[in-house]
């Protein structure tokens, strides 16, 4: 089945706040603004803001919650989904959601220190001296001023 993939830069319309589902999920939902520039003459102006909700998912929802802020300048890449919610009324309504596989941060903007991050298996223990370690969330001793 094809399914519809979407990319886009915006900025976050809210602090990104994590939370775990009933099924043990984590996720955090996002809305994204995003605004056509036009030029009007010798102008530029902004055209209409567009808002997108996007939903992020177990690690990837961590890592927007622990990193991004309101205002942030962000890239998010994903599937575009439909979920159909019902009105008080009854009536159903459907609506777009974005499931971010990734997300990220315009460089031209926000400098950031790359730290990768220890997963079970095998490169974790070959590369544990530079990367935190999610589960005791210890952080490498030239990596403490960055993570704090």
């Amino acid at each position: 089945m094809n399914e519809p993939h979407i990319s886009l830069t915006g900025y976050l319309g809210g602090n990104p706040e994590l939370r775990t589902t009933a099924g043990g999920a984590r996720v955090v939902d996002l809305r994204v603004a995003s605004s056509r520039r036009i030029k009007v003459g010798e102008e530029w102006q902004d055209g209409e803001t567009m808002w997108f909700e996007v939903a992020c998912w177990n690690e990837l929802a961590e890592t927007v919650a622990e990193s991004l802020h309101k205002g942030d300048k962000v890239m998010v890449e994903g599937k575009l989904a439909q979920r159909t919610w019902v009105r008080e009324d009854g009536t159903s309504v459907p609506n777009l959601v974005i499931d971010a596989r990734t997300v990220g941060v315009d460089l031209s903007r926000f400098p950031v220190k790359v730290i990768k991050q220890v997963r079970e298996g095998g490169a974790a223990e070959t590369f544990a001296d530079q990367r935190i370690n999610r589960t005791t969330g210890e952080v490498p001793a030239a990596f403490e001023e960055i993570a704090a």
